[in-house]
């Protein structure tokens, strides 16, 4: 069973509407894009130190998060992110993070 196979289980198995974040950047970090509609999303990244171009904008916003709550990724999400899509973004300010995709999403 693949990744995303195992992540689509367990979807099923506790009923979540959505990929959990960790779950969801674990595939991001595989370099597994799964196509969807809604993504994780940092609102304000000016509320952390500035990405300098240096390897990956995303990582370096996670890492600076998941800092910040101590590796906790659900007060992360209940406190910094949120979970949009991109029409809604039209905030120089937000920035998407990677995919937060549904079971169906997932399972295409």
């Amino acid at each position: 069973m693949d990744l995303k196979e195992q992540f689509a289980q367990k979807m099923l198995d506790e009923k979540l509407r959505f990929l959990p974040i960790e779950d969801a950047y674990e595939l991001y970090k595989q370099g597994i894009i799964v196509p969807c509609n809604d993504y994780y999303v940092l609102p304000e990244k000016s509320d952390f130190d500035e990405w300098d171009g240096e390897g990956s904008e995303t990582d370096h916003y996670i890492d600076q998060i998941l800092s910040e709550y101590d590796g906790d990724w659900e007060s992360a999400l209940e406190d910094t992110l949120d979970i949009g899509t991109a029409e809604e973004l039209n905030d120089e300010d937000s920035l998407e993070l990677f995919p937060a995709p549904t079971y169906e999403e997932l399972t295409k």
